[in-house]
C-alpha cells in the first residue's frame, strides 16, 4: 500500500496487525508489522514515529535476512537524511549497495542508484551503466521515492 502512496491505509493495516500479534509469540510477524509502520510513518514525514517503530521492530526481526535488512536500512537512511546527517546516510547507501551486489539483487541496486547523483559511483556501478542495467534487466520503477517523498527538497546524495 505504501508503494502506491496509500500511507494512511497502510498505517491502519500495520497497526491492526501489530496489535493483534502482541503476546501471541509470533515475534517475526509482529516485527514485520512494526517495520511496515516504520515505513508508513517515515513516508509521510513522521520521523519520530518512523524511528520509534523501527526501534521496536529491530529486536523482533533479527538480522541476516536480506530483504528485512534492506527495508530497515532504507528507513534508517531516510531518517538520517531527515536529520540532515548525510555521512551516515552515505555510509548506509554504500553498505546496502555492496550487499545488493553480493546477492545479485538488481532491483535493490536500481532503487539505491536513485538515491545518489547521476554521476556517482556506487561500487562497480557508475552513471554511464545505469541505463544499460535498466535496459538489460527490464526493470522499471525500482525506486524508493514513495519512502523519500516527505524529505525536504534537496539534492541526491553526492558520494565522495
Amino acid at each position: 500500500m505504501d508503494r502506491n502512496v496509500l500511507h494512511e491505509q497502510a498505517t491502519a493495516l500495520h497497526r491492526e496487525a501489530a496489535h493483534a500479534l502482541e503476546g501471541t509469540g509470533y515475534r517475526w510477524l509482529q516485527g514485520h508489522a512494526l517495520l511496515g509502520l516504520a515505513e508508513s510513518r517515515t513516508a509521510v514525514g513522521d520521523w519520530r514515529g518512523g524511528a520509534t517503530y523501527l526501534r521496536q521492530a529491530r529486536p523482533l526481526l533479527g538480522t541476516d535476512r536480506w530483504m528485512t535488512d534492506l527495508r530497515m536500512g532504507l528507513v534508517e537512511l531516510v531518517l538520517s537524511l531527515a536529520r540532515d546527517e548525510r555521512k551516515p546516510a552515505i555510509a548506509r547507501v554504500v553498505a546496502l549497495h555492496e550487499q545488493a551486489h553480493r546477492l545479485g539483487d538488481v532491483p535493490a541496486q536500481i532503487a539505491l542508484h536513485g538515491l545518489v547523483t547521476a554521476d556517482a559511483r556506487l561500487g562497480p556501478c557508475d552513471g554511464s551503466g545505469r541505463g544499460e542495467q535498466l535496459a538489460a534487466t527490464g526493470m522499471r520503477g525500482g525506486a524508493v521515492d514513495w519512502l523519500t517523498a516527505a524529505l525536504p527538497e534537496g539534492q541526491p546524495l553526492a558520494l565522495e
